[in-house]
């Protein structure tokens, strides 16, 4: 436990362990849950825009209920999870590319020209 308790600290920039999060971390261990899926969740939590001890515990619930308790099937969860997100509508710039057209039916405005005078300057110029 002390080297997930070290991992914590340095993942979340904190000086000890709170009770609630020690409780936490030993409720996953007991479960079943290997430390390296601890540690992985803590690092996929790193990454949030809001880095925080609830946003891994939010990841480890989620493990127990998809049945992923070794570091093996959540590579392979985590893999999967991108997968599908990349395949999803709306996902990714290469899905359209803009045309001329685009600019001529009002799709896009062309915002530079906006306030221009009939020579191409800008008013408040």
């Amino acid at each position: 436990m002390d080297e997930l308790y070290a991992y914590y600290c340095d993942a979340f920039d904190r000086q000890r362990v709170a009770p609630s999060v020690r409780r936490d971390m030993a409720a996953a261990i007991d479960g079943g849950m290997e430390p390296a899926v601890l540690m992985a969740a803590m690092d996929a939590a790193t990454q949030a825009a809001a880095p925080s001890w609830a946003y891994a515990r939010a990841v480890i619930v989620r493990c127990f209920a998809e049945g992923v308790l070794t570091l093996e099937a959540y590579n392979a969860r985590t893999a999967a999870h991108r997968a599908s997100y990349q395949s999803r509508a709306g996902r990714g710039y290469a899905e359209r590319k803009v045309t001329e057209d685009d600019f001529s039916t009002g799709f896009y405005v062309d915002v530079m020209a906006r306030g221009r005078d009939k020579d191409g300057k800008h008013g408040h110029d």
